[in-house]
Order: structure tokens, then C-alpha cells, then sequence
């Protein structure tokens, strides 16, 4: 297994794939336009996960506000053929390795655990207004 960016046109093309799956699948996710994904690639915030083809993608958002290069994890998505084989974790451990710039993650709770074993550590809680609540308070 491995991670690249700077994509040829045939990996983003795969990747633009996953991403169309990624939405179908799972209600929140919102696709990504081909435009968008052409800049992210040429900027190098797409990874393609590689295992002989593309089997999923790590895609980072730049954050601009800092002196200092700082990036959020946006998205992993592993194609459903190639979870529960620890591709997700391998491939961010990989990701770790070869970047040289802060990298941020907005997590549920949930995954806390998962991230503080990639070596995360957690600075932040937000809290978030349950829409549901407003109508037991009023």
C-alpha cells in the first residue's frame, strides 16, 4: 500500500469515482467538483491510496489564516472491496511521514481514540446547539 499526490489524469479520474461513491453511500457527504479536484491535485492535497489501483483518497484542506503551512484532514474514504484491512490508518500514517506542515483534524468524538493513535493530540472541544433541543426549551 502506498500514497501519492500529484496524480495522473487516470488516478484523479478514480479518484473522482470514489468520490461519486462516497456520496451515495453516506448521507452527509457532498461530491467534490472535477474543477475542484484538478486544483486540489495540483496544489497536492489529494492522495490517492494505492494498493496496485486506486482504493481510496485522503483529501486536505488549506488553511490560510496561519504564518505557518497549516492543513485540515477533510476526508479519507476507503472503497468498501478494501476496509477493515487498516488501508485508512496505514495510508495517514504514511501521510505523517511526508508531510512537513501542521495537520489539523475537526473529528466527532468518536474517532478521538482512533486519531490520538496516529499520535493526534485533542486541543479543542466544540460544542455544537442540538436543533432537537430547541423544540423541548421552547
Amino acid at each position: 500500500m502506498a500514497i501519492k499526490n500529484k496524480l495522473l489524469l487516470s488516478e484523479l479520474k478514480k479518484v473522482i469515482s470514489l468520490d461519486k461513491e462516497a456520496s451515495k453511500e453516506i448521507s452527509w457527504w457532498s461530491r467534490t467538483s472535477k474543477a475542484e479536484f484538478r486544483e486540489l491535485n495540483k496544489l497536492g492535497n489529494i492522495y490517492a491510496i494505492i494498493q496496485k489501483d486506486v482504493v481510496g483518497f485522503i483529501r486536505l484542506k488549506e488553511d490560510k489564516r496561519y504564518k505557518q503551512k497549516t492543513s485540515y484532514l477533510e476526508d479519507v474514504y476507503i472503497s468498501k472491496d478494501f476496509r477493515g484491512k487498516n488501508f485508512g490508518k496505514k495510508a495517514l500514517k504514511e501521510l505523517l511521514k511526508t508531510i512537513n506542515y501542521k495537520l489539523k483534524i475537526i473529528s466527532p468524538l468518536k474517532l478521538q481514540k482512533y486519531y490520538e493513535s496516529l499520535g493526534f493530540n485533542a486541543k479543542y472541544i466544540v460544542l455544537e446547539w442540538p436543533q432537537q433541543i430547541k423544540d423541548i426549551l421552547l
